[in-house]
């Protein structure tokens, strides 16, 4: 008789936690169905395993890839009492990761363990101390991946039989279906907002009144979008100029076009120069920047362009310039030398050579200073230096220049009369 009360007592004890462990699966279900924080569900979760389950502890530890393969406690309920502090698991086959929650997520099966067994050594009396005797941790997994593990710990040393354990998996499994729903869909929400953010960066920009812009289509040339700079520069009304192609603006071939375009297709990103048309028939010089990007699972070009019409005119007329005043400076029986701001040597003409006895290609791109005599350095150099600083256009001061050592020259170095001048390009 008194077996059979053992019997019917047991068979109680473990209905009973059955029945906690059935109840704490439902409301853990029903926290899930209305989670919308990560974390705010994985506290819900270790709370209700401990007042509806009737555990000491749990708590959910997130499998980190550094250098230890360490385990982040990341939510946790019951009586802690600083535990988790002190825990230092790893999930690496070490010391410190062959406890259950280590070996749960190294291997992705359920562990349970006693705080006696060996495996327990270093946690065991911090374990103890806190009223926990047995323990069982579950994997949570996102497809064939551990990312985690729920470890529960109980008073009982007998705790987590099979039945048990089987319930507790399929909640584990319920709260890693969970978690990566939160996470999938806080990964799109932060997607879509920043693709929100993005378009609204693009359209502040594309909508820029002095930067012209145009989205082409590399396949066929066409216009697909532009801005309203691109209108007020090209001269077209913007629901016009989107309906053309861009080969009624470049003034290039056919032939040459398509190859300009697949250039542009192919790297990506890209710079040219040409030369387009405007709707009243002037023809412009352009610095084109081209890049591709994704629109709606089609790749289209989206080019800056800027007039350098006025540029390139500057740039002809300052070679222009520059090759009178090299025509003239050749014909003049002085020395003429030409320096950066620095004091190197940019030009020097032909007479150098001749009085000096420096071809020009040994003296360009060294400093003039090379070339005095040392006392004159100095003074030369403020002289320099105020001219630069103060902007005076003309002065004239005496300096030595050493003659180039050469059995043709008697002398070793010559007097010479400087004209400084500022000259602003």
């Amino acid at each position: 008789m008194i077996y059979m009360d053992r019997m019917e007592t047991q068979a109680e004890h473990e209905l009973h936690k059955l029945n906690r462990a059935l109840l704490a699966i439902s409301k853990c279900n029903q926290a899930m169905l209305h989670a919308h924080d990560e974390m705010e569900l994985l506290h819900d979760i270790c709370r209700i395993v401990v007042e509806e389950g009737g555990y000491r502890m749990a708590w959910v530890g997130y499998a980190q890839h550094d250098q230890t393969k360490s385990v982040r406690p990341v939510a946790q309920a019951g009586f802690d009492e600083g535990y988790l502090d002190t825990l230092q698991v790893s999930w690496a086959d070490v010391e410190r990761g062959r406890g259950p929650t280590g070996t749960t997520i190294r291997t992705g099966q359920p562990c349970s363990a006693l705080v006696t067994d060996q495996r327990y050594e270093p946690w065991r009396g911090e374990a103890i101390t806190r009223g926990y005797a047995s323990s069982q941790s579950l994997p949570l997994k996102s497809g064939d991946m551990v990312f985690g593990a729920l470890s529960i710990y109980s008073v009982l040393p007998d705790s987590f039989n099979a039945e048990e354990r089987m319930l507790l998996t399929s909640l584990a499994d319920n709260l890693a279906y969970g978690i990566t729903m939160l996470q999938t869909r806080k990964a799109r929400e932060v997607m879509e907002d920043e693709l929100r953010q993005s378009e609204a960066r693009y359209r502040s920009l594309f909508q820029n009144k002095h930067t012209v812009m145009l989205i082409i289509d590399p396949r066929d040339g066409m216009i697909v979008d532009a801005n309203p700079a691109a209108a007020s520069f090209y001269g077209w009304g913007l629901d016009e100029l989107c309906k053309m192609n861009i080969a009624q603006i470049n003034l290039l071939t056919e032939k040459e076009l398509q190859i300009e375009l697949q250039r542009a297709y192919n790297k990506e990103c890209d710079h040219f120069v040409f030369r387009h048309r405007r709707a009243d028939g002037s023809v412009c010089d352009v610095d084109v920047v081209s890049c591709i990007f994704p629109v709606q699972g089609q790749s289209l070009l989206f080019s800056i362009v800027t007039d350098i019409t006025e540029k390139l005119k500057a740039e002809e007329a300052l070679r222009d310039s520059e090759k009178k005043f090299r025509a003239i400076t050749e014909q003049m029986v002085e020395t003429v030398f030409v320096t950066d701001t620095r004091g190197v040597l940019t030009y020097v003409s032909q007479a150098v050579e001749k009085i000096f006895g420096y071809p020009s290609q040994d003296v360009i791109g060294h400093h003039f200073t090379e070339y005095l005599v040392d006392d004159e350095i100095p003074e030369a150099l403020v002289i320099f230096n105020n001219t630069l600083q103060d902007y005076l256009t003309d002065q004239i001061v005496e300096f030595r220049f050493m003659k180039k050592m050469d059995p043709n020259f008697s002398e070793k170095f010559i007097y010479t009369f400087i004209r400084i001048r500022i000259h602003q390009a």
